[in-house]
């Protein structure tokens, strides 16, 4: 038997190594892993598989292995742009997987452009967690956000991102294929989310849009696929062809090759607005929309020229290949059904129709130009802005180029 004296020593030799050697040894780690060098070292290595500079204001380490970070920012390599922002996040990985969870996050929608997808997909990253608020506008906010990074049936790659009110993002990546799919909650995407789409030409100041957006790209130089279906609702509008207080469009369908218009099918309605005069004139010269009585007592008035008042601009619409054919939408207002000539119109003020709906259709998409920017000197204008119109709509068929 060990006397009392060797037994004292052995208890306290005992406890060094099982109790402050450990102690020491996680203390040591902590302090090592939150030594700025290392910190800069695991931010880099993060930024460098998103293609983006990670910042953040305070990075701990609670315990070996688990990360907890403040101020967390996505920054563009070249500017220095802010393209995202969280409050706090934290992280641990846990059998090959990154778990983690965190705040409110704020998206700029400069990330849409940014190629952080693909590289983010690109990647052998897996993680799942969930954030309490995600913040794409100033805006209500996504609650109860999940976020999963995992792999497909066929050994490539998937983002998904679900909210609580029904937001669904998912995004995959099969061989050198992108495939992005959203669905807005009823809340929708602010309209700055939507320059890299056809949306854009419709989009005013505060629009927002509540559908779904799907997008194809491949790796190649190839333009892009993608289509829409849903609302989009226009804040204030105003250019120096048209003024209008709110409008909206209901896209049945829309489908979209690069930068350029395949198939659109829907309905416009603008409210309580004025348009300018000259395109009036395009609309009766080059979208064959008889004008009524009472344009004409409104053309007659100089001052009213440069701004033709409205109560409603509505109109059906159905665009491809084949032409435009534009039908009257003015006969419904607010799901009430109107009678009488304003029923034809696409035009009306006060009740009374300005402009009846085109007595030709379909007509060659080139009109629609032409109309917005008419020229009398040259049947399409050499604007920029007109050009960059012409450049979005279908290509015309054989049939219409032969029937210019």
């Amino acid at each position: 038997m060990l006397l009392e004296k060797t037994q004292r020593r052995l208890c306290r030799l005992l406890f060094v190594l099982g109790c402050v050697l450990p102690t020491l040894a996680v203390a040591g780690m902590t302090v090592g892993r939150v030594r700025p060098g290392f910190a800069a070292d695991l931010l880099a290595a993060a930024g460098e598989r998103l293609g983006v500079e990670v910042a953040c204001d305070r990075l701990t380490t609670p315990r070996p292995g688990v990360y907890a970070l403040e101020g967390v920012r996505l920054l563009t390599p070249s500017t220095g742009d802010e393209l995202a922002h969280g409050d706090r996040l934290r992280l641990e990985r846990r059998d090959g997987v990154w778990r983690f969870s965190g705040g409110t996050v704020r998206l700029s929608p400069r990330l849409a452009e940014a190629r952080w997808l693909r590289r983010l997909l690109a990647s052998d990253t897996l993680a799942h967690g969930e954030l309490s608020q995600l913040r794409l506008s100033e805006g209500d906010p996504l609650q109860g956000v999940v976020l999963r990074l995992s792999h497909t049936e066929a050994n490539g790659r998937r983002l998904q991102i679900n909210s609580e009110d029904g937001w669904k993002f998912d995004a995959t990546d099969d061989a050198g294929v992108t495939r992005v799919a959203v669905e807005t909650s009823a809340a929708g995407l602010a309209s700055e989310w939507l320059a890299a789409t056809p949306l854009r030409w419709a989009a005013g100041e505060g629009a927002r849009f509540a559908g779904r957006v799907t997008v194809e790209s491949r790796e190649s130089n190839s333009p892009s696929l993608g289509t829409a279906e849903g609302r989009l609702v226009m804040g204030s509008l105003a250019s120096p062809q048209l003024n209008a207080a709110s409008g909206e469009v209901r896209l049945d369908s829309l489908r979209w090759t690069g930068e350029r218009i395949d198939h659109l099918a829907g309905r416009l309605d603008l409210r309580n607005g004025s348009v300018n005069g000259r395109v009036v004139w395009g609309a009766c010269q080059w979208l064959a929309t008889p004008p009524r009585d009472r344009l004409q007592k409104l053309w007659a008035d100089p001052a009213a020229r440069n701004g033709i008042p409205f109560s409603q601009l509505a109109c059906e619409i159905e665009l491809g290949p084949a032409g435009v054919a534009l039908a009257a939408g003015c006969g419904e207002i607010d799901g009430r059904l109107r009678p009488g000539a304003v029923a034809h119109a696409v035009l009306e003020h006060e009740g009374e129709a300005l402009l009846l709906e085109p007595v030709q259709r379909p007509l060659p998409p080139q009109r629609l130009v032409q109309a917005w920017f008419p020229d009398h000197r040259a049947e399409l204008p050499a604007e920029h802005a007109a050009i960059e119109l012409m450049r979005a709509l279908p290509a015309p068929s054989e049939r219409q180029e032969a029937g210019r």
